[in-house]
């Protein structure tokens, strides 16, 4: 009896030693995704694709119902109301963060969110 104790000790331990080091990656790879924001560096966003409230901007949304200010070529227009794949980098302009799409993937001629 001690000794299927003793093995079913050991295997609950390898079994935390095992999701410890996966646990760890999930919170990386969660980080990873938030960093998408920072200024200049390039970043995908996909989403909603919808008019801004100044001329020569847009808005998209994710499915989670985020938001973002987006400007680029006069392309955007064309996809006013599909879900697009942008690529491109943050802007700081005074306290709003503007995402300058320089690439744009079509992925559906409607919105599912």
């Amino acid at each position: 009896m001690l000794k299927t104790s003793r093995l079913l000790c050991a295997l609950a331990i390898l079994i935390l030693l095992a999701a410890g080091p996966a646990s760890g990656l999930f919170a990386q790879q969660e980080g990873s995704h938030k960093e998408h924001h920072k200024q200049g560096k390039e970043a995908v966003v996909v989403g909603c694709l919808d008019e801004g409230d100044e001329e020569g901007y847009y808005l998209l949304m994710d499915e989670d119902g985020e938001e973002w200010d987006v400007k680029g070529s006069a392309e955007l227009a064309k996809h006013l109301g599909h879900t697009v794949r942008l690529t491109g980098s943050w802007e700081e302009t005074g306290e709003v963060k503007v995402f300058i799409a320089k690439k744009i993937e079509h992925l559906s001629t409607n919105c599912d969110y």
